[in-house]
């Protein structure tokens, strides 16, 4: 079971690094010295107009906003410096801030919680959480702050080993699923026409639209389970302020997790704050400019093609899902 939960651990971080570099892998960045890092453990901060802001104006402005979704490249320093920062200086200016992430999923409520409260050691926690490979360089610092000043943290996204199966069966899957975890997942998942959907086919589509479709609904679990976790809190808390971390493609241009929020509770006040990202006309929300990756792929067109054989020949691609999808009568 332990090496069953590495794979599909192993199976999500890949994916999500491999939408990472198909995201950034042709962006070109401006040349505007005053939104242009010093190294790659800068970062600088800029209206959508590209206005600079510093971080405590940033903050201010921040200050009556509900829900704060702050979208990341993977394994960023410079995003996982600002993350850290940001929390802390959210934290400062208000008392009642509550911490959400995508690296930590419902199931594992309970042993984040044990955590925090110092009932657990870290590698227990590490182990019955299923934490990202990067947690120690990239997530421990917002864990340990928040464990250090009682910040809540909300395990808000849906399990690997659900959305690997709806990546590989359809939406379908979910109904067969036992009752305590379906609870894992959102009540809903709108996999309806929308831009969001057509940006992630444009992405990530193979020559397969049915593959595809699976893959956006696994997409979607991700990101309606995400808002659900935030819309329930703030539903169950009063004068809470929530700051959730995803990766960027979850986050940008209002779509994604923002939308479903939207959807679940339009009276709340939703800010977005994500990468500087030119393939978009019109980006949405506060930016954050960081010096670019180093590039993964060259060529970069085979980058798609990486990402199917790789996915094809991973152990995990062949792992059973549950229930077994020909006894379910899964399609």
């Amino acid at each position: 079971m332990a090496n069953k939960n590495r794979i599909v651990r192993r199976w999500a971080y890949a994916r999500h690094l491999v939408l990472t570099a198909l995201m950034t892998s042709s962006l070109a960045f401006a040349d505007n010295s005053a939104l242009t890092p010093d190294h790659f453990y800068d970062y600088r901060l800029s209206t959508p107009s590209l206005e600079p802001l510093q971080l405590d104006t940033l903050v201010s402005r921040l200050h009556d906003v509900d829900v704060i979704l702050v979208g990341e490249w993977h394994t960023h320093p410079a995003v996982h410096h600002l993350q850290f920062e940001l929390l802390r200086a959210l934290h400062q200016q208000r008392s009642d801030v509550v911490l959400s992430l995508e690296h930590f999923s419902r199931e594992a409520q309970h042993a984040l919680d044990q955590y925090l409260s110092g009932q657990i050691g870290e590698t227990p926690f590490i182990n019955l959480t299923q934490a990202w490979p990067n947690y120690a360089s990239d997530y421990r610092p917002l864990i340990e702050y928040a464990k250090q000043h009682q910040i809540p943290v909300i395990a808000a996204n849906a399990p690997n080993t659900i959305v690997r199966c709806i990546a590989r069966y359809g939406l379908a899957y979910r109904h067969h699923l036992p009752h305590e975890e379906q609870k894992w997942i959102a009540k809903h998942v709108d996999v309806s026409s929308s831009p969001y959907k057509s940006r992630f086919t444009e992405l990530m589509f193979f020559g397969n639209a049915e593959h595809t479709e699976r893959q956006y609904a696994a997409q979607k679990t991700w990101d309606d389970t995400m808002a659900e976790s935030i819309v329930t809190h703030l539903a169950n808390a009063s004068a809470t302020q929530i700051i959730h971390y995803a990766g960027a493609f979850h986050v940008e241009q209002g779509q994604g997790i923002a939308a479903t929020i939207r959807k679940l509770n339009p009276s709340l006040t939703v800010a977005i704050l994500s990468p500087a990202n030119p393939t978009l006309s019109a980006q949405i929300g506060y930016l954050i400019h960081l010096l670019p990756m180093p590039t993964r792929y060259l060529p970069t067109d085979n980058i798609r093609r990486h990402y199917h054989q790789s996915a094809t020949r991973q152990p995990q691609h062949n792992a059973p899902c549950y229930p077994a999808p020909k006894a379910s009568g899964i399609k």
